[in-house]
């Protein structure tokens, strides 16, 4: 912002003068910090997206490891989960990580009905959270499983 400005000096002659005020160097002053700080603000925006974002995707695996290995698992071993879950905190391995393996009886015809005395099915559950005083910050995940006799 080059502005030329015409004056008149203590003699009465018109005289130039080029260069910024010091209102207009204030006023670019304010309008770059501000530009600056929107742009500070997006980055550490994405950085935490981004890092909750592997928080989640890491506690998906260990939930879909968690029920790969009790899939091929007869029904008898994974029934002893009823009333006793499995808690990892942390996991092994994953010191950010908590696991609860859980599983429940479900009406054979219902599989989201949960039932009181030993049917067919079973519903396993894996939830994986953030473990306690983890670094890690994102809700908790969960999966499902039916098993049969």
């Amino acid at each position: 912002m080059n502005s030329k400005r015409r004056k008149k000096n203590i003699f009465g002659q018109l005289k130039t003068e080029a260069g910024f005020t010091l209102i207009e160097a204030l006023v670019a002053s304010v309008l770059f910090a501000l530009v600056a700080l929107a742009f500070a603000y997006t980055y550490i925006s994405s950085r935490t997206f981004t890092a909750n974002s592997g928080g989640r995707r890491q506690a998906v695996v260990l939930a879909q490891q968690q029920m790969e290995t009790l899939n091929p698992q007869l029904f008898a071993a994974v029934e002893v989960l009823v009333g006793a879950p499995l808690d990892e905190d942390p996991i092994a391995g994953f010191n950010d990580y908590r696991r609860q393996t859980e599983a429940s009886y479900v009406l054979d015809d219902d599989f989201s009905t949960p039932d009181a005395g030993p049917t067919n099915s079973l519903l396993v559950t894996v939830q994986v959270s953030p473990a306690t005083g983890s670094a890690v910050n994102f809700g908790a995940i969960e999966i499902y499983s039916v098993k049969a006799k």
